[in-house]
């Protein structure tokens, strides 16, 4: 049985997947209204995405390397 660190460990996880993915929806769905007409929108709207999904990156490390600790080196009771 999973105990509750892990289990807020895994609901973090999900947020953070479930706030890239609807940034990333979003920033499409602007992109498609705004089809090139003007090229400093769209860079600035990869910008965004490109930032979102890096910072989600380094989010899901720091979960990892949470869960290493959870998993490995905390005491079992």
């Amino acid at each position: 049985m999973l105990s509750l660190s892990l289990v807020l460990v895994f609901g973090f996880f999900c947020l953070i997947m479930a706030a890239v993915l609807a940034l990333c929806l979003r920033e499409r769905k602007r992109a498609m209204a705004n089809r090139g007409i003007d090229a400093k929108r769209d860079e600035q709207a990869d910008n965004r995405v490109a930032k979102a999904l890096f910072g989600a990156i380094l989010a899901g490390a720091l979960l990892a390397l949470i869960t290493a600790y959870l998993v490995f080196f905390r005491q079992w009771r």
